[in-house]
Order: structure tokens, then C-alpha cells, then sequence
């Protein structure tokens, strides 16, 4: 009855050495190009990886691309679109209403998704409903990469100060357009220096290693405060 309640909270950490763009091959950044059927062209890249599911945020996904400049980038979807027929064919009608057909592509499954990030420009995080983590904000993060994403759940924990531009009121498609235009406006250089700094972010904040680190001196912790461990 004398204790005092004391909450922690350990964010879960992604594995910041297999994310690194340092470590990635060229030969596995190409392989992913050929089988994505991506030319070797200026066009900036926009990516929205995930399962097909409506909570992701597709439709406003591709909405918000219609607004866009025409032919002023490329954009893929990642994801396995194997049981998910009806909202697959959905998108799809909503990419001819939209004339966005040679602009944006689903390109199916990936396992090598650092090799993905890699080629991305942009990886965008659409979700209507909150995140507890947003996985794929912090993996793109530590790739230095750009980010977009739903103001609301764990990206707005997540998302580096420099970065906040990019994040938009959930469910506007138009807020999503303009998040996405904030970001490709960034000149290379000042878009470089943003990526190496989010990746210091993550590093520092959201590592698995930091994760593992924490959780262990909280276990530690608690056993050298209970009585029984003191007899």
C-alpha cells in the first residue's frame, strides 16, 4: 500500500543496421528497379508501402496524387494484393476515373524493403485511423528518407521536428497533396541534410537496440525494489 505507481513507456525500436542505406548494395537497389520496371529517370519517386487494407488510406492516397502536377513524378504502392480482389479493383477504377494510369503503379509484395526505401524519394504513411507505432515512418526515417503522414497516433511521436511539414490532417486528401508538395519542394541538398538528421532521430530515440536496453534496466529495476529479491 506504500508503493507508488509509476507507468514507463519504452517505444518499440526497429533494427536500425538492417535499415541503413550504408549497408545496401547497389546490385539489390537495381534488381528492385528492373522488377518494379522503374527507368532511370529524374522524376521523383513517391512510395506508399502496406497491406491493402482501407485503414492504410489508399483512396486518399490516390486522390491527392490527382492533384499533383501531371507527369511530375512516379509513384508505387507496395503490398500483397493476393485476397484483397474487391479493393484492389477499387483502387483501380479510381486510378482510370482519376487518368493518374501511367503515374502511379501497385507493384505487389517486397522482401527487401530496405532496397525499396532506397529508391523512394517520398514515403508516405496515409492511415485514417492512429498507429500506435507507424512502423514504416521509422524504417524510412533511418533509410533518410522524406516522410509524409497522418497527423495523428504514433507518427506525431516518431516524426522528426524537420520533417513536420509532412505530416497532414488525416483523411483530406487535399492536406495529403499539399503535405506532399511541401516535401517535394525541398531543394536536394536541404532534403539530404533533413534524411541524415531523421536518421540520428531514429537511431537515438527508436532503436530496437535502445528498446531492448530499456526494457532490461526497467526489469532490473523493478527486482531490485521488491522486497523478496532483498532477503
Amino acid at each position: 500500500p506504500n508503493h507508488r505507481a509509476e507507468l514507463e513507456t519504452i517505444h518499440r525500436g526497429i533494427d536500425t543496421t538492417y535499415f541503413d542505406v550504408a549497408s545496401i548494395a547497389e546490385l539489390r537497389i537495381n534488381q528492385l528497379r528492373r522488377a518494379w520496371r522503374l527507368p532511370k529517370d529524374s522524376k521523383p519517386l513517391i512510395m506508399l508501402p502496406g497491406r491493402l487494407t482501407r485503414l492504410k488510406g489508399h483512396g486518399d492516397f490516390l486522390q491527392a496524387l490527382s492533384m499533383l502536377p501531371a507527369n511530375s513524378f512516379k509513384a508505387v504502392i507496395v503490398g500483397a494484393t493476393e485476397n484483397r480482389d474487391r479493393y484492389y479493383r477499387e483502387l483501380q477504377d479510381q486510378i482510370r476515373r482519376l487518368s493518374i494510369e501511367s503515374d502511379v503503379h501497385f507493384v505487389g509484395p517486397c522482401d527487401d524493403m530496405p532496397a525499396a526505401y532506397c529508391l523512394a524519394d517520398i514515403v508516405v504513411s496515409a492511415s485514417t485511423k492512429p498507429e500506435a507505432f507507424g512502423r514504416t515512418l521509422c524504417e524510412a526515417q533511418a533509410m533518410e528518407k522524406l516522410i509524409v503522414a497522418s497527423r495523428h497516433g504514433g507518427a506525431e511521436e516518431t516524426t522528426y521536428y524537420k520533417q513536420q511539414q509532412g505530416l497532414y490532417e488525416a483523411g483530406k486528401a487535399s492536406a495529403l497533396a499539399s503535405a506532399i508538395s511541401n516535401q517535394l519542394a525541398l531543394g536536394r541538398e536541404q532534403a539530404h541534410q533533413i534524411g541524415t538528421e531523421s536518421r540520428q532521430h531514429i537511431t537515438e530515440n527508436f532503436s530496437l537496440e535502445r528498446m531492448c536496453q530499456r526494457t532490461l534496466a526497467l526489469y532490473e529495476r523493478v527486482i531490485d525494489q521488491t522486497p523478496s529479491a532483498k532477503t
